[in-house]
């Protein structure tokens, strides 16, 4: 087993974090006090001092609006059966009311979380899902829904304070510390 030298500082695509500095990746936003990957999740995290980045999943709508969910389905209709996130538009999404301990909640936009991001100064992790290559994240014959997410990052400043991560592709991502 090979043995790595420790360095005061791991880097993220050239984001740079102390190694000692006891702050965090929030996964999914401060998911232990809010229902995960919501507004009130991902502000409660951005208000945190141990948080150094707020982690979202995001996906797509029928109609090609970015909405930060974590689970590919979700309860919809009177019945509450489960949907793909992909197969709703955006205008049925806003319906959904997600309950969590008596508290309601709704599914956030892409810009949602990235404001809130940008409003408490944090780093922005974005988990693609729903997509088989994030080289490819493209929807319904839409040129590319992945440069539209670093364009709304590059208008709001966020484009140095951000990283895209797809979990499918981890396994071949090694961490280097130098």
């Amino acid at each position: 087993m090979s043995s790595l030298n420790r360095s005061p500082n791991v880097a993220f695509h050239g984001l740079f974090l102390p190694a000692n500095s006891e702050r965090y990746i929030f996964g999914k936003g401060k998911m232990w006090e809010a229902l995960w990957n919501t507004e009130e999740a991902y502000t409660l995290a951005g208000q945190d001092s141990r948080c150094w980045a707020i982690n979202g999943d995001v996906q797509y709508t029928s109609d090609d609006v970015l909405v930060m969910y974590h689970d590919t389905t979700v309860p919809f209709g009177e019945l509450g059966n489960s949907y793909a996130i992909s197969d709703l538009t955006y205008a049925q999404i806003q319906t959904i009311v997600l309950t969590q301990g008596g508290v309601d909640y709704s599914i956030p936009t892409f810009d949602e979380f990235i404001q809130t991001c940008r409003t408490y100064g944090k780093v922005c992790c974005i988990e693609l899902k729903g997509r088989t290559s994030p080289w490819s994240w493209s929807a319904n014959g839409k040129s590319d829904l992945l440069d539209e997410m670093v364009q709304k990052l590059c208008d709001l400043g966020m484009q140095d304070s951000s990283f895209f991560m797809a979990p499918e592709f981890l396994k071949n991502v090694k961490l280097i510390v130098s």
